[in-house]
């Protein structure tokens, strides 16, 4: 039998248990009775050890049992194992408590820093096709390598290694999508444990490791508190955290070796694993901690709220180690006494009640400090833990979600927890700047898809203010193996225990996109049983499948809301849409235009949101790209050498280097929780009305300023601001006396909610009168400007393993008829009629027939061809050379825009704008120049006087233009004018259905526009 040393005192007997999996008639099959400190054998995970037969021996159930270990997807496990993983369900809620780690710094060191790492990989590098979708069978080197030993010799393969960090980043193997390979690293530090620790027991915390985690201390193994698998020292979960207890080997005053095995691929990797970049090693914080003898394991903290604007805090805790101990609560900036209580049989419940408590939302992260001190029989401290907390209550009612009694919309966003350059490794600079963005972006709610994050990030959403949706780490994975239930437990335990306690953390949703499994429900009901206070969703799953609070269905069209909305009102179940809507590719469009055509979707599906009280929230997928600069030279995906970014999709509200994309502003003016109405109401000789409209749930608008400037040709005449009092989930009207003088003169008067921080929530510009244009058109064609070409790109989209690929096909003339047969001008063109082919080998398809008369082209299109999606239609004008200045004049979205943002209502683009990778969007007028303007009222293309191409439309058939570069022998600039630009095809399209263009056999178009020449007004 293997010596795992002493297991955990347990401060409460364990009574009577029935095992899931012991027969009834154990005893008289044989089985014997083992006590707990019979200790266990059923370890034999080890790959180190040989084929001989264990002993298997279970602690706390009937059996010893003889088997001879078998292989299952590589690993080596008992045909005992099954009846040990039922058991571990059992005993792992009570003896897997862990401790907290201390307040006080003079017992907490942090192992962050430089470590010995050497890469084991197991059958070398796979390839890209190895990670679809398909487990990947588990490799280990034939010999473990005793690196744990403290004599042991390192050779030339061992190198420096970040901790945290992954070692894909480090470029020590590649980084893999989806599904692990083989690589296993080996980590060794050399640390000292202080001398003035001795007598105090040392943990380790180790917040994540990607993803089984092997520890031993000074060459042998150390126990781990929830061991994986029934190995002692040995965590399989990389998302969640986990502790070791070094004290049986630890050496106070001197140097200790600490030596942890990190394997990627393992058992359980595939609930880790998922639709995101899989990078391995020790990413997030190592932390070394001691406390006392007898200490709080745990705590539990929850909030209620009462009557009488009162709220009762109640807090639940164990005693470990001393069997006598008192407890005492206080709440700073509070005027209520201690809180005193004895902790009877190993436990404290305590309670206060707060008069008028200032509550926690995300409008108003209101935080107190709790301090608990642990005090002996003789009234002395013995530990002293300090928690922020958040008074607030998450409820349903009538199929409504509330926070704090008031409902409430989850504004969200689906984020994962990656960077370009650091991988997993994030930290706080990363989660503070991406909180700011999203605030700044009237973002209120993040779900951590697909697991939980590092515990800093929890800390800063309760300071900063968002809602949280805590994802319990299952995406993409059988849910139906009993076997497995025990990871899948872990893995709730874990998430819940450390999060519980935050304010921030509204929601537990379980997994992402599963297929139905007796998992789901195992973890349901323990999450319920662990935290009875949050509501539960399982992904894309009815609530009552498995009795949970929440629905959730993922890309929803808005047209199916009043049926899922039904539904909820009959179960009382809210139906939340946790990935809804997608975010668009930008390869599978036609241009970066497609940013701001990504608006509506937002908006429409937003508006559905908004429409029904049983719809808590959207959560649009993705906040950034799913992309990392992993420095190993073997790629196994597609990979942009410009950047060194390493990628499957580049849909990204901002990149992976968190630089905004253009829909990062639709983001912000679809969910602004103000708005603004399209046009005054009323306007006198001095003062003005606007509609308002408050969808704060707290926040009256007192609490910001509005601020005004009235403007005349972009300069402003006068400005100020004021607070204006609107009651939170209300409509009015906002009113603002002006100075006479000011307001006669202004052609503008623009408005703005903004923080006192200088948050602006959104602003709108109203128009006084109109503003004199600074060009025109002119009648005479620019010189030598030749007949425009014919724009027609067909596309086809598919899913073709892990893309999304678009195959474009472009138009071709033949049969062209000129009226005069030598036009080549435009200015000597009457009409002219052609045969349309398109398709590899030229299929007819339709005819064109197109006119130029008095200063008008127009044209008329018979389509003959099959069933084609159009990903752009129009015409391609050549102006002359030196026309690189890209004008327009459209009906924008919105009445302001940032500088340089594309979406913006006219502005003038140079071609150097061009110029910006895809993967890393570091100007603001990114793709400015060769970005489609939807909806034009003119354009042009010129030289930087003025002079050159202008087109002007008729408003009740706006074209949409962008510039962009000719693939002609002869390179120059060309102006794009298209009746049509479809977004990408993908599955948010439904909602936009409108904004594409399907030709069938018989359909025709038409359409006409002015060409002249643009003249500057002095």
């Amino acid at each position: 039998m293997i010596d795992h040393g002493p297991l955990p005192n347990l401060s409460r007997p364990f009574g009577t248990r029935t095992i899931p999996g012991v027969p009834p008639n154990a005893e008289a099959l044989g089985y014997s009775r083992m006590s707990l400190r019979d200790k266990s054998a059923a370890l034999e995970c080890d790959r180190s050890r040989g084929p001989n037969p264990l002993k298997i021996e279970i602690p706390y159930c009937r059996f010893v049992q003889t088997a001879t270990p078998t292989r299952r997807n590589g690993v080596r496990r008992s045909v005992a194992a099954a009846i040990f993983y039922s058991l571990a369900t059992i005993l792992y809620p009570l003896i897997a408590q862990g401790a907290l780690i201390p307040s006080e710094p003079d017992h907490v060191i942090s192992l962050d820093g430089t470590w010995r790492f050497k890469l084991e990989q197991a059958g070398g590098y796979d390839s890209a096709a190895d990670h679809g979708g398909k487990p990947m069978p588990i490799h280990a080197p034939e010999k473990a390598e005793p690196f744990q030993e403290p004599k042991y010799m390192e050779g030339k393969e061992w190198v420096d290694l970040k901790v945290p960090g992954n070692w894909e980043m480090a470029g020590y193997s590649p980084a893999t999508y989806n599904q692990p390979d083989n690589a296993i690293g080996l980590y060794r530090l050399w640390f000292e444990v202080p001398a003035a620790w001795k007598g105090r027991p040392v943990r380790l915390n180790f917040d994540g490791v990607q993803n089984g985690a092997e520890v031993f201390l000074n060459g042998k193994p150390v126990a781990v508190d929830e061991p994986s698998w029934g190995r002692e020292n040995y965590h399989e979960s990389g998302w969640t955290a986990f502790q070791v207890d070094l004290t049986p080997q630890v050496k106070f005053g001197a140097k200790n070796l600490l030596a942890v095995r990190v394997t990627k691929n393992t058992r359980s990797a595939n609930l880790d694993s998922g639709d995101y970049f899989f990078l391995g090693g020790i990413y997030r914080p190592v932390t070394l901690f001691s406390i006392p003898s007898s200490y709080l394991p745990d705590v539990t903290i929850q909030t209620r709220l009462l009557e009488g604007d009162k709220a009762s805090i109640q807090v639940s805790t164990d005693l470990a180690g001393s069997k006598e101990a008192w407890l005492t609560m206080h709440i700073e900036g509070t005027h209520s006494a201690a809180t005193r209580g004895k902790i009877e049989n190993g436990h404290a419940e305590l309670s206060e009640i707060l008069d008028h408590p200032k509550l926690w939302s995300a409008e108003f992260p209101n935080l107190y400090t709790l301090n608990l001190q642990l005090r002996d029989v003789h009234d002395e401290i013995i530990e002293t833990v300090t928690k922020r907390i958040g008074i607030r209550e998450v409820s349903i009612s009538n199929a409504v979600f509330l926070v704090n009694g008031v409902p409430v919309k989850l504004a969200g966003v689906c984020r994962h927890d990656v960077c370009a350059t650091e991988g997993t490794a994030v930290g706080p600079d990363l989660w503070r700047k991406d909180i700011t963005m999203m605030k700044s972006a009237n973002i209120n709610s993040i779900r951590t898809s697909h697991y939980p994050y590092g515990e800093g990030f929890y800390n800063l959403c309760d300071e900063l203010g968002i809602y949280v949706v805590d994802e319990l780490p299952y995406c993409w994975c059988p849910t139906g193996e009993a076997d497995m239930q025990p990871a899948f437990e872990q893995r709730a335990r874990e998430t819940v225990r450390r999060d519980k306690n935050h304010p921030s953390v509204i929601i537990w949703t379980i997994g992402n996109e599963n297929k139905a499994g007796r998992n789901l429900q195992v973890v349901a009901d323990l999450v319920k049983k662990l935290d009875p206070t949050r509501p539960r969703n399982v992904s894309c799953m009815d609530g009552e499948k498995y009795k949970v609070e929440l629905s959730d269905s993922h890309y929803t069209s808005p047209s199916d809301f009043e049926k899922q909305v039904a539904r909820a009102r009959e179960t009382g179940r809210p139906h939340i849409h946790l990935e809804n809507p997608n975010t668009w590719d930008v390869r599978l469009a036609a241009d970066p235009g497609m940013y701001e055509q990504w608006g509506p979707v937002l908006q429409r599906t937003w508006e559905a949101c908004l429409k029904y009280d049983s719809v808590p929230g959207l959560f649009p997928f993705e906040w950034q790209d799913r992309a990392v600069v992993d420095r190993n030279p073997s790629k196994l995906y597609y990979y942009v050498p410009e950047t060194g970014i390493n990628l499957l999709k580049i849909k990204g509200i901002v990149d992976a280097f968190r630089n905004p994309r253009p829909s990062l502003y639709e983001v912000k003016m679809v969910y602004s929780p103000i708005q603004i109405g399209e046009t005054l109401d009323q306007i006198t000789s001095s003062i003005v009305w606007f509609p308002v409209t408050n969808r704060y749930s707290f926040t009256d608008l007192s609490v910001l300023y509005l601020s005004w400037k009235l403007m005349n040709g972009g300069n402003i005449l006068a400005s100020n601001r004021f607070h204006f009092r609107q009651a939170p989930l209300s409509a009015g009207k906002g009113q603002i006396a002006l100075p006479e003088e000011a307001l006669s003169r202004a052609d503008a008067l623009q408005v703005a909610f903004i923080y006192p921080n200088g948050n602006e929530v959104v602003s709108h510009r109203f128009v006084l009168k109109e503003t004199p244009a600074s060009s025109r058109m002119g009648s005479d064609l620019p010189n030598d400007l030749p007949i425009p070409e014919f724009n027609l790109v067909t596309r086809v989209t598919a899913k073709k393993g892990l893309w999304r690929e678009a195959t474009r096909y472009h138009a071709r003339l033949e049969n062209i008829k000129m009226d005069p047969p030598s036009a080549r001008l435009l200015t000597e063109l009457k009409e002219v009629d052609a045969d349309i082919l398109v398709g590899t080998n030229g299929q007819p398809v339709g005819k064109i027939h197109a006119s130029f008369a008095n200063g008008e082209f127009s044209y008329h299109l018979d389509w003959s061809g099959k069933r084609a999606e159009v990903q752009e239609l129009g015409w391609a004008f050549h102006p002359p050379r030196g026309c690189d200045r890209f004008s327009w004049d459209r009906a924008a979205r919105w009445s302001v825009y940032p500088p340089g943002h594309l979406g913006r209502a006219r502005g003038t683009a140079t071609p150097d704008s061009m110029n910006v990778p895809l993967t890393r969007v570091d100007r603001p007028d990114a793709f400015d120049f060769n970005s489609t303007k939807c909806d034009c009222n003119w354009a042009s293309l010129t030289s930087e006087s003025g002079q050159g191409l202008r087109i002007e439309f008729d408003p009740k058939q706006r074209f949409h233009c962008r510039a962009g570069v000719s693939e002609d022998k002869e390179p120059g600039l060309i102006l794009f004018v298209n009746q049509q630009v479809s977004p990408p095809d993908d599955i948010s399209k439904p909602v936009v259905s409108d904004l594409y263009l399907t030709l069938k056999p018989g359909d025709t178009l038409e359409g006409r526009f002015r060409v002249g020449s643009n003249q500057v007004v002095r």
